[in-house]
């Protein structure tokens, strides 16, 4: 029996590395610095990590991304390990959230961080097996876990409806509403069942743009209804399977809102995302650095 496939029977697992220990800390107990410090995610590799570490020491990060890099996964788990004992300087010690882009494919290429080669969405797609997506992704679970990170950004649930999109393509399971639910709650699953929080994105949907919400602001013109019964859905069914979080996309969608992009919309984020869909987990934003949020 599959691990994501019953809850009633545990499977033995490959030893992992020990997750940090939770902190002995009450939220009440942080300055507000830190307080809105457990809310940032500062991006790092082997280069660049030392120029966060006064920040980290301070206890005013709360996460850090793991930036793509040519080097090994030995490198990778040292990173982590460095990192974690800045985190383990702070005032209250709070262990640090290690995330990860490893969505595969276009997104990733077997020569970065060490982790193993993941096909693209469009291919599993393509297989159509969701029990071999699921094993695939819990597979390369373990071996995120075993090299402290906690949280991996993907899959993605956007539903390519664009041919001519110029940034999610492949990154797709493709046009087809129900197919990008099916394989997109397999990897969700197979991530999950390894232990690692796994953020489904972009939401409400980058599939149907026609430019890179990197350089620019990508406007979405189709009908509430549309939108809901297409680029929703998929995202709709992760929340009620269980997803723990989300990333919303630097995108405008005059239908829901003809003012602001989805990251800065309470309607879309609170009103729908949390209220009517039902989220409880994490709504976590692209980054702010892209075009998509500092020209808007």
């Amino acid at each position: 029996m599959l691990p994501w496939a019953s809850a009633q029977q545990s499977t033995p697992e490959p030893p992992v590395q020990p997750q940090p220990q939770t902190p002995q800390v009450r939220f009440e107990d942080l300055s507000l610095e830190e307080k809105l410090g457990q809310t940032l995610v500062v991006f790092a590799d082997v280069d660049s990590a030392d120029i966060f570490r006064p920040v980290i020491e301070s206890g005013k990060v709360g996460g850090v991304l793991i930036q793509w890099g040519n080097y090994s996964l030995e490198q990778t788990r040292q990173l982590i390990e460095k990192l974690q004992g800045w985190a383990q300087n702070s005032p209250h010690k709070i262990p640090l959230l290690i995330a990860i882009d490893y969505e595969g494919g276009t997104v990733y290429t077997p020569i970065t961080l060490g982790f193993d080669y993941l096909p693209t969405n469009m291919m599993l797609s393509a297989a159509g097996d969701e029990e071999g997506t699921a094993s695939i992704a819990y597979l390369a679970g373990l071996e995120l876990r075993r090299a402290g990170v906690h949280i991996n950004f993907s899959p993605v649930l956007d539903v390519n409806s664009n041919p001519h999109n110029p940034i999610i393509g492949v990154r797709s399971f493709g046009s087809d509403p129900e197919n990008v639910t099916k394989m997109g709650l397999s990897l969700m699953n197979g991530f999950k069942a390894a232990g690692i929080v796994s953020i489904v994105k972009h939401f409400p949907g980058h599939g149907d743009t026609s430019v890179d919400s990197h350089y620019q602001v990508p406007v979405v013109k189709a009908s509430d209804k549309e939108l809901r019964q297409v680029h929703i859905a998929p995202f709709a069914q992760a929340v009620q399977h269980g997803a723990q979080g989300v990333m919303t996309s630097h995108v405008l969608y005059p239908a829901l809102d003809n003012k602001n992009i989805a990251t800065f919309c309470r309607p879309l984020l609170q009103d729908l995302l949390r209220t009517q869909l039902g989220l409880n987990g994490l709504i976590v934003t692209e980054s702010w650095e892209m075009k998509g949020a500092t020209t808007f």
